[in-house]
């Protein structure tokens, strides 16, 4: 069988066992046991099809085994399990994915023996003192590369193994930084394949380790692994005696509920990167030119320190919209939002970033790659970077590499760093961070690996689905909180992930806890945004019943009323909400444009013209006024307000086709011609306009004009475009 074969059957197996169709799964599996042609495979299929056989007899025999369940939820397992040892078997051989690669590799070696080698790399290094060379430096990385290949491309990991690593996380000698990759390399490995092993390592560090980082990415791990694998996990008895244990742990919920949430904002990253480089820095890049040119009258730069006591400055800042855009960016900030991601992307093409393991290292200074690097400098560096909270990990590996590849000179932006140094020869120490920040940066370090490392299609996008860990039966009883799911629903609601919203706020009604009535408002708004009016107007109606004169939530009944062509019952709720906050200039203007679409254009104008003595009207009353005055006859009003439009507004491609028909029926043909003409630029082609004219023709046919004469008018006009040849 070829690589494609073989991921087909492994899937089709899969889908079978999905359908309790398991006598089907295991002939199909035999094919890729016997393709495998490994021993100990053969021996562990031959007893479960065993097992499975007596259990098919004991049924049909009508013996009740009240451990039936239980052993076919084992028998199940197992097979699963079978399937996936032989995929690996088979592509190991042939596949030059990375993941089949890596697991070749460690054959040949105990993680027990190279995690001996480690300890002792490091007690060399500590016994160095300030005499460590590079050499030793890059033995160690070697070490911590060869253990963390190991550790995600074994399957499975031997009960063995998960006692050596629980005693290494706790060795003093082993650094913090690399018992945070052995977790991560944990985590990696159970994206490719379940390995109930490494859940129950992972559980073991969580609880025995008393360093929060390397609990933090333990926790986050057992998260991801348990999401990933949630069908295949809830049936495990072992795992449902496991995860309780963690319990021990007092920072078990706030940990899960704070990764939840990290997980769900992973959600608006592209969206957020997308804001930042389309609109965002482009706009403040192009205001900050506007200041300079407006403060400055030379060719000289703008120096921001001329700015202070300006009061210009403040002034410009608020008119701008600059000062309005620097709120967002601190806001998303603030909420511990991903910012940073297009502006590190190029800057993850180093070589550094080629090595797999590099993406998980948190950030430290005694790394090979700053073994040349000027000492001053380098402690320059740190403090610098060691107060940057917004960074993640690999982002501030990624810039420090950066820096470092500039010329001595380029490297004086650190100077205004300086003066955070302490004294003394020594780096400052890292500020200490929250458990929820170290949860937010590692998610974040998870992320750009998923989504920006040079072999991404071999992995698995872990990123793409919603990562609902209330979807998980054994973590949901610690993520299922009341502040935790409104928590979500706010979020998804703000970022417009609407769905989602509702999902989480009918998550909510369906507690016992006493309802909040503006749950319903919430459903409602988000239904409306997806364009489903009339469950809109379910929740709206539901959440009426409690607050009957709530503005803002007649208005949206009005508005769904609308949507769904019931203008008359439209019309009664916008009056409602008239009488509510009278002269509100939306609500008159809808008023009108419900009257005005259920053929009431005499009375709809009454509501125009109240709309445009408003102090805020502007001249947004001007073309409905100008359209009804068409409609009911009164030519005369209605080239008034078209001329207004015309002259001291931006008309549009419709201003002009509708001031067009004014024109025609006051037998003005050549300069309805004329005006047909700009409509015709402005609508962009030909086709266009002729949908927008002959969608009018019944409001000319019903002001008299001939029929012919309309299609004469629309091929004159068309006949001014030069590329209109006949």
């Amino acid at each position: 069988m070829d690589i494609n074969q073989i991921k087909d059957k492994k899937n089709k197996i899969y889908q079978l066992i999905e359908e309790r169709r398991l006598a089907e799964a295991m002939r199909q599996a035999k094919s890729l046991v016997e393709a495998a042609a490994n021993g100990k495979l053969l021996d562990d299929y031959g007893n479960i099809a065993t097992t499975y056989r007596y259990m098919l007899q004991y049924l049909s025999q009508g013996i009740v085994d009240p451990q039936r369940q239980q052993v076919l939820d084992k028998v199940v397992d197992s097979l699963l399990t079978i399937v996936d040892k032989c995929q690996v078997e088979l592509l190991a051989r042939n596949s030059y994915e990375l993941f089949y690669m890596r697991h070749n590799s460690g054959l040949g070696f105990s993680l027990s023996t190279e995690c001996g080698k480690y300890v002792k790399v490091c007690d060399t290094i500590r016994l160095a003192g300030e005499q460590i060379n590079n050499d030793l430096l890059l033995r160690r990385e070697k070490a911590e590369v060869t253990i963390f290949n190991k550790l995600w491309s074994e399957l499975p990991l031997g009960c063995s193994d998960v006692e050596e690593l629980n005693a290494f996380v706790l060795n003093d000698n082993v650094p913090t930084y690399f018992k945070c990759m052995v977790v991560s390399a944990l985590t990696l490995g159970l994206t490719f394949f379940y390995d109930e092993q490494k859940l129950i390592a992972l559980c073991g560090i969580y609880n025995a380790s008393t360093e929060a980082e390397v609990q933090i990415r333990s926790i986050v791990g057992i998260a991801i692994g348990l999401y990933i694998h949630r069908k295949r996990t809830a049936f495990s008895r072992s795992l449902e005696l496991v995860i309780p244990t963690l319990e021990q742990n007092s920072h078990l919920r706030d940990d899960l509920q704070s990764i939840f949430m990290r997980l769900v904002q992973t959600r608006n990253v592209e969206n957020i990167n997308k804001r930042m480089n389309e609109g965002l820095i482009p706009n403040m890049m192009k205001s900050s030119h506007d200041l300079e040119q407006k403060l400055r009258n030379r060719k000289e730069p703008l120096d921001i320190n001329d700015l202070e006591g300006n009061p210009e400055w403040q002034k410009w800042l608020e008119e701008s919209g600059v000062q309005k855009k620097i709120e967002e960016f601190n806001e998303l900030q603030m909420e511990g939002n991903d910012m940073m991601l297009g502006t590190f992307e190029r800057l993850k093409s180093y070589p550094f970033f080629q090595t797999l393991s590099n993406w998980f290292m948190p950030f430290h200074s005694d790394h090979s790659i700053f073994a040349n690097f000027d000492a001053g400098d380098k402690k320059l560096m740190m403090t610098m970077l060691a107060g940057t909270p917004f960074l993640c990990n690999s982002d501030k590996f990624a810039l420090a590499i950066t820096i470092m590849n500039m010329p001595q000179q380029g490297r004086n932006i650190t100077g205004p760093i300086a003066q955070m140094q302490s004294n003394g020869d020594s780096e400052p120490p890292l500020p200490k961070m929250s458990r929820d920040a170290i949860a937010n940066k590692y998610v974040q370090d998870l992320y750009r690996f998923f989504k920006l490392f040079s072999r991404k299609s071999e992995l698995t996008p872990v990123f793409d689905s919603d990562l609902n860990l209330l979807d998980v039966p054994l973590l949901r009883p610690y993520v299922h909180t009341k502040a935790n799911i409104s928590l979500v629903a706010e979020y998804y609601l703000k970022n417009g992930f609407y769905s989602d919203a509702i999902l989480f706020y009918k998550e909510r009604l369906a507690s016992k806890d006493a309802i909040d009535p503006g749950i319903f408002q919430k459903i409602g708004f988000a239904y409306q945004s997806l364009g489903n009016d009339l469950k809109a107007l379910e929740y709206f109606k539901k959440f009426e019943m409690a607050h009957d004169n709530d503005f803002w939530n007649i208005k949206h009944i009005a508005m769904a009323y609308r949507s769904l062509k019931e203008t008359h019952k439209a019309i009664e709720y916008y009056k409602k909400a008239d009488n509510i906050k009278p002269n509100n200039l939306g609500i008159t203007l809808s008023i009108g444009n419900c009257l005005l679409e259920d053929d009431k254009a005499a009375e709809a104008l009454n509501y125009y013209f109240k709309a445009d003595l408003m102090d805020n009207a502007k001249h947004r009353a001007w073309r409905p006024i100008a359209w009804c005055s068409f409609l009911t006859g009164n030519f005369d009003q209605s080239e008034k307000y078209y001329k207004n439009i015309m002259e001291h507004d931006s008309p549009s491609a419709q201003d002009h086709l509708n001031y067009g028909h004014l024109l025609l029926c006051n037998k003005m043909v050549k300069e309805a011609i004329g005006q047909y003409t700009l409509a015709l630029k402005a609508a962009g082609g030909e086709e266009a306009f002729i949908a927008a004219f002959n969608a009018d023709a019944k409001y000319l046919l019903d002001k008299g004009i001939d029929f012919a004469d309309m299609c004469l008018v629309a091929d004159a006009t068309l006949s001014t475009n030069d590329s209109y040849q006949f």
